[in-house]
């Protein structure tokens, strides 16, 4: 059996983050991008959800995979569902990270792939986490540096989460089995309004 973790996204907010993590905990990582570059020490493979050719080599010689979508895609049910399939067929762990409140109702795209995932009969382990902290140095940024966010909030509040901490949960998910067959709602440790 491999010992090998394969992290898609791998140069992303949070794939890197993972990345690091499960390295420092002296695992074998395959580090998946759309490049193929190796990622801080661990081998690089080309991955394109866009591009199902891809996903074999991605998964040869892995035994668990961390699972996200890249921002920037529209179509998750569309991108994911043959990912977590393929992933199935090799029964592959997947610790998937989905998005907080898809749980509500199972029309949303993210829930779907989630029932998929929990129907496929590979072990799992989903995280959902709330809006990234790191949204207000990235995406929200240039609206900063002019003196507001653009966004529907008005005072609502967010218990948004660090990037650090999302991929940490799925450095433990991926390295125990201890989480399997669980999804957990991840949030930062209060509410703030964007003000």
């Amino acid at each position: 059996m491999s010992n090998k973790i394969l992290v898609l996204g791998a140069t992303g907010t949070v794939g890197r983050h993972v990345v690091d993590g499960l390295l420092a905990k002296g695992e074998t990582v395959k580090a998946a991008s759309r490049s193929g570059k190796p990622v801080a020490g661990a081998e690089g493979v080309a991955f394109d959800y866009a591009r199902p050719e891809t996903f074999g080599p991605a998964f040869e010689g892995v035994d668990r995979a961390y699972v996200l979508l890249a921002s920037g895609y529209v179509d998750a049910k569309g991108m994911l569902l043959p990912v977590i399939e393929a992933a199935a067929a090799r029964k592959v762990k997947v610790v998937f990270q989905s998005v907080i409140g898809v749980d509500a109702d199972d029309s949303i795209p993210y829930r779907q792939v989630e029932i998929a995932l929990e129907k496929s009969g590979t072990p799992y382990v989903i995280l959902r986490p709330n809006w990234f902290s790191d949204n207000f140095h990235t995406f929200w940024k240039p609206g900063l540096d002019h003196g507001q966010i653009a966004l529907p909030a008005a005072d609502g509040q967010s218990s948004f989460i660090d990037a650090r901490d999302i991929a940490a949960s799925g450095v433990a998910a991926l390295t125990s089995s201890a989480f399997d067959g669980k999804a957990f709602n991840l949030t930062g440790p209060e509410a703030l309004s964007y003000a």
